[in-house]
């Protein structure tokens, strides 16, 4: 099989937030789901829900309070196992940001 990723995906399991907002900056939508493998590129999570949206933003709780934001846009959003979805985001925004996000979801994921 060919692997179209450039960067390898990292198997993590962490609680997420992922917000749906229109031109205007209102939230439109927003669930709970569970990053199961990221990488500098993109990420890949499960949710109760299927995400119906072209861009948003992954909200990541930590350290009592502090939070974590990255913007991406959503590649697919597919039925699952049980009734769950599985959603695979792009990341986009500052590539210092997105290796700061990527970073610290790994190290609270070991």
């Amino acid at each position: 099989m060919n692997e179209r990723r450039k960067s390898e995906r990292i198997e993590i399991n962490y609680p997420i937030i992922y917000v749906v907002s229109d031109s205007n900056g209102q939230i439109e939508t927003q669930g709970i789901g569970f990053a199961l493998d990221i990488s500098t590129d993109g990420m890949m999570f499960e949710s109760n829900e299927p995400v119906d949206a072209t861009t948003l933003s992954i909200h990541a709780s930590y350290n009592d309070g502090q939070t974590l934001k990255v913007d991406a846009f959503l590649i697919y959003s597919m039925p699952h196992a049980d009734g769950k979805y599985r959603s695979g985001i792009r990341f986009s925004g500052a590539s210092d940001q997105i290796s700061n996000f990527v970073d610290i979801l790994c190290k609270l994921s070991e």
